[in-house]
């Protein structure tokens, strides 16, 4: 399928890029705007380039959106039109070379509405797959998703909005300012993606709900769940249906069953550093449960479908549909399959070993009965795991010990032991006669006779919690 994927996008591209402009603009006489830009990731600035040359490459190690932002030099009552055209240039993997858009001045260029799904499918590998992170569910007519050129003061001032994701080699935004039928110069800015460094592990994504071939039942609620190896990353989701809708952000997406949902589905990952990769399963669907005895089924009631869960257990319980006993019961999670042959039972959040952040899951129950008539059903709910708070940190003086009378002009060990906390520590001691060191094991010598006085240890950990202890000494003749 992955083949078909890539005929496709190739074709697209070749309808786009039909009569493109000449790579090659010829260099203006003058250029009568300054340019600066700023670097977004995630919605914030990270990084000001100012003064920009007519022809400059940006380095962007991770997706993220670059706004160009032109400046007349000079006030004039001119109105200079802006013409921006994008070149997208994807990775070899993908399948095509390059992508060519042009844009306008009415925002957002590809709209649900205008595109095709299997055009939008295939610009998510460059958008939605990596720079663009859309929120929300299903997206419709995504606005502010996609390159745009802004108007500011009637051309005088204007920004261009450039999206960039590692999934593509590099993105070129080419703003032409023109005064009437004049052109006054050319712009180019190259959004280029680093040298990959070859994974140890390949990555890869894979369709675990539903089973390829599945038979859907129309108006029920049927869920999608994907899964992704070969990273640590975090990996952002693309999905596209046999309906023509599309879902972005989401592992799992729950969707009511129509007619029009038989066909492929696509689902796309991608992570910040762009790996990405996709798969493919066919569906159908139908209008009826298939028969059988209506009295019996399966319900989970436990947890609550998209509750959030934030105890330290989970109960899981499902209620039967008719007085009959099944023949098995089978749970399956997004982790494993746990509690065979049980209706309820409960598991420690522990098992999961999940790390602190809110996380989506689903579960399912099958039940079969000794005729072969096997019942499911299956929830979505999430998991938050708090952020535990550091261990508290304590310490103490092992040697000398509280009271110890030390020799006079002898060299006496310091040392302190340090527990709890967060490494790594610094540690501080502070004598009687002002002198200070750092470390946990120090020397000193006294050479005050018949004195006293108390000596300090002071530790600071790396999340800055501290801890203050001390012991007497005195001094007595050698």
């Amino acid at each position: 399928m992955k083949n078909v994927v890539l005929l496709l996008g190739s074709f697209l591209v070749l309808l786009l890029c039909l009569g493109c402009p000449p790579v090659e603009e010829p260099k203006p006489e003058s250029v009568p705007f300054s340019v600066s830009g700023t670097v977004y990731q995630d919605g914030v600035a990270t990084e000001k380039i100012a003064n920009i040359g007519q022809s400059t490459n940006i380095l962007m190690k991770e997706p993220g959106v670059v706004i160009l932002d032109f400046k007349a030099k000079t006030s004039t009552r001119l109105i200079y039109e802006v013409d921006t055209t994008l070149e997208i240039y994807y990775k070899d993997e993908f399948g095509s070379d390059v992508l060519w858009v042009s844009l306008t001045e009415d925002g957002p260029i590809i709209q649900k509405c205008e595109k095709s799904s299997a055009e939008l499918a295939f610009l998510a590998l460059v958008f939605l797959a990596g720079a663009v992170h859309v929120h929300g569910g299903v997206a419709g007519c995504v606005v502010g998703s996609y390159p745009v050129v802004r108007g500011v003061q009637e051309g005088r001032h204007f920004q261009v909005e450039v999206p960039f994701s590692p999934a593509a080699k590099s993105v070129v935004a080419r703003v032409t300012v023109r005064e009437g039928s004049e052109k006054r110069f050319t712009h180019t800015v190259n959004l280029i993606s680093p040298i990959p460094i070859p994974a140890a592990t390949p990555f890869s994504v894979a369709i675990l709900k539903p089973d390829p071939d599945a038979i859907l039942v129309e108006g029920q609620e049927q869920l999608f769940a994907a899964k992704a190896e070969g990273t640590s990353e975090s990996v952002n989701w693309f999905w596209l249906f046999a309906d023509g809708s599309v879902s972005s952000g989401g592992q799992i997406v729950s969707k009511v069953v129509s007619s029009d949902l038989t066909g492929e589905v696509v689902v796309f990952g991608s992570t910040s550093s762009g790996r990405l990769d996709w798969d493919t399963i066919s569906v159908s669907t139908t209008s009826s449960g298939g028969g059988g005895n209506d009295d019996r089924g399966v319900e989970i009631t436990a947890p609550i479908a998209g509750t959030t869960v934030s105890s330290n257990n989970i109960l899981f319980n499902a209620m039967l549909l008719g007085n009959e006993v099944p023949a098995s019961v089978e749970w399956n999670t997004s982790d494993g399959s746990y509690g065979a042959n049980q209706l309820s039972f409960s598991l420690p959040v522990s098992t999961f070993g999940l790390e602190p952040g809110t996380w989506e899951f689903w579960v399912e129950v099958v039940v079969t009965y000794d005729d072969g008539e096997v019942f499911s059903n299956e929830i979505s709910f999430y998991i938050k795991i708090e952020e535990l708070p550091p261990p508290a940190l304590s310490a103490q003086i092992n040697t000398p010990t509280d009271g110890a009378t030390l020799l006079l002009n002898q060299e006496i060990t310091f040392e302190a032991e340090v527990s709890g906390g967060v490494p790594p520590y610094t540690s501080h001691w502070k004598f009687p006669d002002g002198e200070q060191r750092d470390g946990l094991m120090v020397k000193k010598t006294f050479t005050i006779p018949l004195s006293e006085g108390y000596v300090y240890f002071e530790v600071e950990d790396a999340v800055g919690q501290s801890y203050k202890t001390q012991v007497l000494v005195k001094t007595g003749e050698s």
